[in-house]
């Protein structure tokens, strides 16, 4: 009997999963406000640069081990074996968080010589809690556990938004608003983690390690082209410009990410019914498109009124740059659920060819457009990944279903 992609359950779970991802968008939005209002241009821009820097770093250490914990997760049936794959999925949690720290270290150290260094530095605190909301992340897919998964996208934006809106009162300063952050972060994952039930096996840390050449290792390399580029050309805003400019292209980014946000639930949604299913239905397809495209039509309209309300008209640079930003996020959406149809496959290696040549593109035209046309350059980069994305993404998801039949 066919796997229905739209019943009870799933409704559920989708619909739980989306609003809470709507509302930390719409909560991120609020944070944005107050950031800028009470930071400046120059001291959001700061914020969303170490912000940036900490998921930029988190690409090297991470050697895809946890893409493999979450692959095995949602193929085992057996509970017990489940629990020791989690137990060894927070053993590496730790050797990863030793190695993030190293490197934010050595770069902070010897590489980067602008005025954040004495900010950056304490913050290196706050590496274990980045790597296992990183890791639980991908774990609670695997699971299936989508109303926890809920609960961490949306938990530290409800605290960090009612922790900013009592540091109004008090010293809002770049650390105080950094702290409060990480902290944030740090109560909902010890919270969740709590909620987690796991063993430490060592037999189950060699399966992870034996499987990650197929799987997880090469979703690591294709992530270093992929993510790494897209993180490289915000910050090459940075470089080229100035934080100011950077704050801009990074709030036109919040601003426009709920535009493909349909299709990317919808594929941690149905992460364990992939593993049955020989093709994504169509249903759900259309379904993802029509959605998408009713957001999209809604916020080109509002965009503008959004932002001169909420942000002052000193904020006017980051209309232009959310209207193209927004088609960039639509096209990753759909690039979001055609790769999660391929990571419950187990098809590692495609993942990490698709990923790695929109890293190649993703590179070539940062090079080619940043420099001269800084934010929106980025902002047009962003669309040209975004199209090569959902491209190869597709282009892979067609040639597995065709093999299938």
């Amino acid at each position: 009997m066919p796997i229905n992609p739209f019943r009870n359950k799933k409704i559920k779970q989708a619909s739980v999963l989306y609003i809470s991802s709507i509302g930390a968008m719409f909560l991120g939005f609020l944070i944005s406000v107050i950031n800028t209002r009470y930071l400046g241009k120059v001291g959001y821009g700061d914020f969303k640069f170490i912000e940036v820097l900490f998921s930029f770093s988190l690409l090297f250490s991470t050697l895809g081990f946890f893409n493999t914990s979450t692959y095995l997760i949602a193929r085992e049936e057996n509970s017990t074996e489940r629990k020791k794959i989690i137990g060894a999925s927070l053993l590496l949690v730790l050797i990863a968080s030793f190695i993030l720290a190293l490197l934010l270290i050595i770069y902070t150290l010897f590489f980067y010589d602008g005025h954040l260094k004495s900010y950056i530095l304490p913050l290196v605190l706050f590496v274990p809690v980045v790597i296992l909301n990183f890791s639980l992340e991908h774990l609670l897919q695997g699971l299936n556990k989508i109303y926890l998964l809920s609960i961490l996208k949306i938990g530290p934006k409800i605290i960090f938004f009612v922790a900013l809106l009592l540091l109004t009162f008090l010293d809002f300063s770049l650390v105080n608003v950094l702290l409060l952050f990480y902290g944030s972060i740090t109560l909902i994952v010890l919270s969740i983690l709590l909620k987690v039930k796991f063993i430490i096996d060592l037999k189950a840390l060699r399966q992870i390690l034996r499987h990650n050449r197929k799987v997880g290792f090469p979703i690591f390399i294709g992530a270093l082209f992929g993510v790494a580029t897209g993180h490289l050309s915000s910050l090459l805003v940075s470089h080229f410009n100035d934080n100011t400019d950077f704050g801009y292209f990074i709030l036109s980014l919040t601003i426009s990410a709920p535009i493909g946000v349909m299709p990317t639930i919808t594929g941690s949604i149905m992460m364990k019914d992939f593993v049955d299913l020989k093709r994504i239905p169509s249903k759900t397809i259309k379904t993802c498109f029509y959605v998408s495209i009713i957001i999209l039509i809604c916020f080109l309209v509002f965009l503008k009124p959004f932002v001169l309300f909420f942000y002052t008209e000193q904020y006017t640079p980051v209309i232009s740059l959310a209207y193209i930003t927004s088609f960039g996020f639509l096209m990753h959406g759909f690039g979001d659920l055609f790769i999660k149809f391929l990571y419950a496959k187990g098809h590692g290696k495609e993942m990490k060819h698709a990923t790695m040549g929109v890293g190649i593109v993703t590179l070539i035209v940062s090079i080619c457009l940043i420099p001269s046309l800084g934010p929106e350059g980025a902002s047009i980069v962003k669309v040209i990944s975004s199209f090569s994305y959902l491209s190869f993404a597709y282009f892979y998801y067609k040639k597995i279903i065709k093999s299938s039949f």
